[in-house]
């Protein structure tokens, strides 16, 4: 691949494309190879994610009060707007799930054809989310507070039948100043880095109910940026290298 940015913050990908943004612009090129082109800017971009028709959605603070996009068949189109987003974004079959702050955190969705905007949860004063992923029955998501809470960085689910929100409280101690964490979410197993709090610091997992708890890798040097995983395997990087893990 030719051209775009040299210095991505956030990677999609689908078997015909691959997306990336620098924070203010995003590109794309053919998954096969190819010339990049550039589809949008802003002064700054969210997180990327594809549904499975193709279609990208991202939010930006495109306006004071920032907006939900979707990018499909080439056209982009503002799902919703003066939403306060912070870039956490995920997609389900019928949503766009997002993250919104205002000075008090929220986790929103929008129909991801349009439709009006609906309150998932509120997090409370001084809360964060930072990361979100769907499954067919659970919302899941981190975050953090300010000042720091023992709580930062903890797997949070909510239903999508009543919006019933529970934390998977697991074995990894306290979360204190826990900015940032990645995760992702396969059959029902949640799998998240943990780099700040308590250590050791590495890629764990838990079911939905919390139960199974278990470390995948872990140690002392809290560098464990990301999580990816699949029907097969789990993937995450670790010392610049990426590793993959059969599950």
């Amino acid at each position: 691949m030719a051209g775009g940015n040299e210095f991505p913050s956030t990677l999609a990908a689908d078997d015909a494309h691959v997306y990336w943004s620098n924070g203010s612009d995003i590109f794309s090129a053919p998954a096969d190879g190819g010339e990049a082109a550039l589809l949008f800017t802003a002064p700054s971009v969210g997180k990327l994610v594809v549904d499975e028709r193709g279609a990208l959605y991202w939010t930006a603070n495109d306006s004071p009060d920032g907006s939900v996009f979707r990018l499909r068949d080439g056209v982009a189109t503002q799902l919703a707007k003066d939403q306060h987003p912070n870039g956490a974004v995920d997609v389900d079959a019928t949503h766009v799930y997002f993250g919104a702050w205002d000075g008090s955190g929220f986790l929103r969705r929008v129909p991801r054809d349009g439709g009006p905007v609906e309150q998932v949860l509120a997090c409370g004063t001084g809360c964060v989310i930072r990361s979100i992923r769907v499954d067919p029955q659970l919302i899941y998501f981190r975050s953090w507070t300010t000042p720091c809470d023992s709580n930062d960085g903890y797997v949070q689910t909510v239903s999508k039948a009543d919006f019933s929100a529970r934390s998977l409280l697991t074995g990894n101690g306290g979360g204190d100043c826990l900015y940032y964490g990645e995760m992702d979410v396969s059959a029902s197993v949640a799998y998240w880095t943990w780099e700040g709090g308590a250590p050791p610091f590495g890629i764990f997992r838990a079911s939905a109910s919390g139960s199974g708890f278990a470390a995948i890798e872990s140690n002392g040097d809290a560098n464990w940026p990301t999580v990816r995983v699949d029907d097969q395997a789990i993937y995450y990087m670790r010392a610049g290298a990426i590793v993959r893990r059969p599950k």
